[in-house]
């Protein structure tokens, strides 16, 4: 696990797909440790917004990958909720129909 902590993120790649198809990430972020969560950057929000306007195709993934955002933090939200909820062992807490006669 701490191994992976000094690999390239998803982030990394990101910035090496973007460089591929015009976009220069801006040093600061390229050259951070790998071991620093990312961060944002207007330049690179504005860049993306050019790409999102003028490439059909970058507004697909684009868009792909907002909804996959916000399914994940949609599940993530939803597993913490009911890891923390407290367990139904009472007749007071369990649906009625879990109830064992």
């Amino acid at each position: 696990m701490l191994r992976r902590l000094g690999e390239p993120s998803v982030v990394d790649c990101f910035y090496d797909f973007l460089e591929k198809h015009g976009v220069d990430a801006p040093v600061e972020l390229r050259q951070r440790s790998l071991e620093l969560p990312a961060v944002t950057n207007e330049a690179l929000q504005d860049a993306l917004l050019e790409l999102y306007k003028h490439r059909p195709e970058m507004q697909i993934l684009f868009e792909l990958m907002t909804d996959f955002d916000e399914g994940f933090q949609e599940w993530r939200y939803r597993h913490i909720s009911s890891s923390n909820a407290p367990s139904a062992t009472s007749k007071a807490r369990a649906a009625p129909w879990a109830w064992s006669f």
